[in-house]
């Protein structure tokens, strides 16, 4: 400020003001020293103007402004386009939507936007996009965006599948699983052998060892199922290997109608166990033949030095549309956010069952459960996060009942022969494995094992009992279904009786009667299971007026139809042509009668001339005597032949068994003779001179040496009494005497009784 006088210091002030008209002294209060700087006020931004008061000493006053200032002061204006915060899966990828940015003096300021920071989608957590503008006065604008890494979403479940084993030994605890050796080349280079492991996920410590050392073909060769393929099948093989690294997995196969494969984890060996999953669809075009076969590629050509081999821990294959008790499940499921932590099946959509726990993985396909039941069940999955997802498949192939069985006869509480009942076995499920169907019968009620059913059956038909036996017999069926359950189970009891009655004849068998009648003693007959039927038969007669040999005949039979085996009665008749038939007690049956009556020869005693050695008789001097010697008889066996009693044909053989051919049916006794000698038991005795006494030969001697005959009693010729009807010797006075072929039996004179054996 200048002045023509001299400047009042004190008064000068100053103002800023948007307005360029219309400023009064009064408003103008800030001082400032003359020739100083004023600054423009702060962080204002607009269209400004200096107001100066100035007076000079004499006290004239000046206001006066200056032109505009330009004043900008207001930073830019950022606009972040999208979320802020923004959430971002984790897993996922993220790409920054941007910001905007404009000016109150600079207008559009976008492409001077700068940013920083950034943001790891693979771990949760919180990051920053920090952006930074500047206008052209230099003001400078952030703004940040806040971007949360989170872990929402639920594992994502891309395919169930739910089969029967076809292979029921996949840990290999009892041999190969029905595994053998692939390799089209036939040379001997690819071994499979059952051996024992070690570090395996699963099983008891066996497992297959596959060995290569040399060239095979395909690939290096390895083993096969050689599943039989049919339409529409679907088949899942789960094997768990430890392959080397640098090698893979495959599959090769048969016809298959025209079907897809693919695999359902990677192929790649990891040098360490690792679950390998496929399927095989099956197409309904072309043939079918089998399939499931696996080998091995890369790497370097095995060698016997440096031989390639890989284990097996587990392998086997479950068929979808196979009936069965239980179905295992085969679930595919990956998960983008930390990883899946457990999984479970349940038949609930709502309710989420008791996790399985494993370690976090991000993508899983595995044996995740089995179960028992039909219906809509559901896979469920729970990730780190505590994510959860679920599937719903279904089950259609289950069948845990076991086949009914139904007899047409259902037993008996009579006896019978034999017995049949018609068999019928149903399953309404899985349909009745016909070739299952066998049969026995026993007389327990004890269930036999499996193994103890032999005899094979047609469904429908019928089952006759076993012949030629007897008692309480069971009817036992064992039958299962295409699904494996087994069902045993008996019939009520069949009563057999095979057993002939028993009869035994009353009395004495054989039998010797005489007189005028014959009352026959009968027999009785019993049985010990179904009893007798009515009573004991008879047949023949008895003629008492004929002599003979008669036959009484006895037959029964059982309630169940058995005959007994027929016994005979031998009834021998006496008579008497003369006299009167008596039986006596020492002489059997006789025929008695009166003795005859003669007047001319009197029953008397007289002498007759006895020749022996009797010393009363003989002189004392030594004379010829007559003394015994003795020699062995001659012993040849006696000629032997069966024969039948009462005059039967010869004996005959049947069944094994030696029988006479008429009644009585039974055995033949062997009846001995002697062609020459004397029988004893069963041999001939014989003497070529002298006579048999038992069986010693005595032989009559004549000497006149006295050390043998004695010198005090020699043979000689003397008298004895003799009593008899010799007229010569007797009188002639009546007497009574028996005729001729009748002895003497009781009595004497009038009362003699004369006897002989009855006819």
């Amino acid at each position: 400020v200048s002045d023509n006088v001299i400047v009042n210091t004190s008064s000068l002030k100053y103002l800023w003001s948007t307005s360029s008209t219309g400023v009064t002294a009064g408003q103008i209060t800030n001082s400032f020293t003359n020739g100083g700087t004023i600054n423009t006020p702060a962080s204002v931004t607009g269209t400004y103007y200096l107001w100066i008061l100035a007076k000079d000493n004499s006290g004239n006053q000046k206001i006066e402004r200056s032109n505009a200032f330009k004043l900008d002061n207001t930073s830019p204006t950022i606009t972040i386009l999208g979320s802020n915060p923004a959430t971002v899966e984790m897993g996922t990828s993220y790409s920054d939507a941007g910001a905007t940015a404009s000016d109150n003096i600079d207008g559009n300021i976008t492409s001077k936007i700068s940013s920083t920071g950034t943001v790891n989608v693979n771990a949760l957590g919180q990051y920053t996009i920090t952006y930074t503008v500047s206008d052209n006065s230099g003001n400078v604008k952030t703004a940040k965006r806040t971007i949360n890494v989170v872990d929402t979403t639920p594992p994502t479940i891309a395919e169930v599948y739910a089969g029967t084993m076809l292979y029921s030994d996949p840990t290999f605890d009892s041999g190969l699983n029905s595994t053998r050796v692939y390799n089209n080349t036939a040379n001997g280079n690819v071994s499979v052998t059952r051996v024992s492991i070690s570090g395996a996920p699963v099983g008891s410590g066996k497992g297959l060892e596959i060995k290569t050392v040399g060239t095979a073909t395909p690939g290096w060769g390895g083993f096969y199922f050689a599943t039989p393929t049919a339409a529409s099948k679907v088949f899942i093989t789960r094997i768990i290997a430890k392959i080397p690294v640098g090698y893979k997995i495959n599959w090769a196969s048969n016809a298959y109608g025209g079907g897809t494969f693919s695999w359902l984890t990677d192929q790649a060996g990891t040098g360490d166990w690792k679950e390998y999953i496929c399927r095989v669809s099956v197409g309904t075009n072309g043939s079918y033949s089998s399939t499931n076969f696996f080998y091995l590629t890369g790497g370097s050509t095995p060698t016997t030095s440096s031989p390639l081999v890989w284990h097996v821990a587990y392998a086997t294959v479950y068929d979808t549309t196979k009936w069965g008790t239980t179905n295992n499940v085969i679930t595919k499921v990956s998960d983008l956010g930390l990883g899946i932590v457990g999984y479970g099946i349940n038949q609930s959509s709502t309710i989420a069952p008791t996790f399985t726990s494993i370690s976090s993985v991000k993508d899983l396909t595995t044996l995740t459960g089995s179960i028992t039941s039909n219906g809509t069940h559901y896979v469920w999955v729970k990730d780190a996060s505590g994510n959860v997802s679920n599937k719903s498949f279904t089950v259609s192939y289950i069948d845990r009942t076991s086949p009914t069985v139904s007899f047409g006869t259902n037993g008996n509480s009579t006896y019978s022969q034999s017995r049949s009942t018609t068999v019928t076995i149903n399953d309404t499920q899985s349909g009745v494995n016909k070739s299952s169907l066998k049969y026995l019968w026993n007389t327990s009620t004890t269930q036999p094992s499996e193994a103890s059913f032999t005899t094979t059956f047609t469904n429908g038909g019928t089952i006759s009992s076993p012949p030629a036996v007897t008692g309480n017999y069971y009817l036992w069926i064992l039958a299962k279904d295409n699904a494996g359950n087994t069902i045993i189970q008996r019939t009520n009891v069949f009563k057999l009786d095979n057993t002939k009655p028993v009869i035994t004849i009353n009395g004495a068998n054989p039998i010797t009667v005489g007189g005028s009648t014959y009352s026959d003693a009968g027999a009785s007959a019993t049985d010990a299971h179904s009893g007798i039927n009515g009573s004991v038969t008879s047949s023949g007669t008895v003629n008492m007026s004929v002599a003979g040999t008669y036959y009484i005949t006895y037959n029964a039979s059982d309630k169940a139809g058995n005959l007994a085996t027929p016994l005979k009665r031998t009834v021998v008749v006496k008579t008497c042509s003369e006299g009167t038939i008596t039986n006596d007690s020492s002489k059997g049956w006789i025929c008695v009668r009166s003795a005859n009556s003669s007047s001319s020869c009197n029953y008397c005693t007289y002498q007759v001339s006895t020749y022996g050695q009797n010393c009363d008789k003989c002189g004392s001097t030594c004379k010829t005597c007559t003394y015994e010697t003795t020699t062995p008889a001659t012993i040849t066996s006696a000629n032997s032949s069966r024969v039948c009693p009462g005059g039967c044909a010869p004996a005959i053989v049947t069944g094994g068994l030696e029988y006479c051919y008429c009644p009585p049916m039974g055995s033949p006794t062997t009846v001995y003779s002697c062609s020459s000698g004397t029988l004893i038991g069963t041999l001939c005795y014989s003497c070529s001179s002298g006579y048999l006494y038992g069986s010693t030969c005595i032989v009559n001697t004549t000497s006149a040496n006295c050390s043998i005959c004695g010198s005090t009693c020699n043979s000689c010729t003397y008298s004895t009494s003799t009593s008899g009807y010799n007229c010569s010797e007797c009188g002639s006075s009546y007497y009574y005497y028996c005729p001729s072929g009748w002895s003497n039996y009781s009595g004497s004179g009038s009362s003699l009784k004369c006897y002989k054996a009855a006819n």
